[in-house]
């Protein structure tokens, strides 16, 4: 891995995975008013990171590979629905007794809000 690639993080952070992300991703700790709905379902979860083209969640619903999604974010009093289809949902941990899965989503159209990469890189 060379100096100027991001690090990956979480169960990504080892050298012989290759990062191929088509965008930049950013830490989304700051952005609290998100709602994930699956099959008409709101689930409670936590949006880790997103980008242009997808977003990691940790929730307690394990998804199948393939399932149609749809996030709410609320960002400055603005709400922006995304549809977008899971990618993968692997086991992360357990949180108050309850298995916690980490869940990629790839969207559906790119999410133009974002820039498409970081300016600090």
């Amino acid at each position: 891995m060379s100096h100027t690639e991001p690090k990956m993080e979480g169960i990504l952070n080892n050298q012989a995975i290759q990062d191929r992300r088509k965008a930049h991703r950013f830490d989304a700790s700051n952005i609290h008013d998100f709602k994930i709905i699956i099959r008409g379902n709101e689930h409670d979860a936590r949006l880790i990171s997103i980008s242009r083209t997808g977003a990691l969640i940790e929730c307690s619903q394990c998804m199948s590979p393939d399932s149609s999604v749809f996030l709410r974010l609320l960002i400055e009093k603005t709400t922006y629905p995304i549809k977008g289809r899971i990618i993968r949902s692997v086991l992360s941990s357990m949180k108050n007794k309850e298995l916690q899965y980490l869940s990629a989503i790839a969207f559906d159209k790119d999410f133009m809000l974002l820039p498409a990469c970081n300016d600090t890189d």
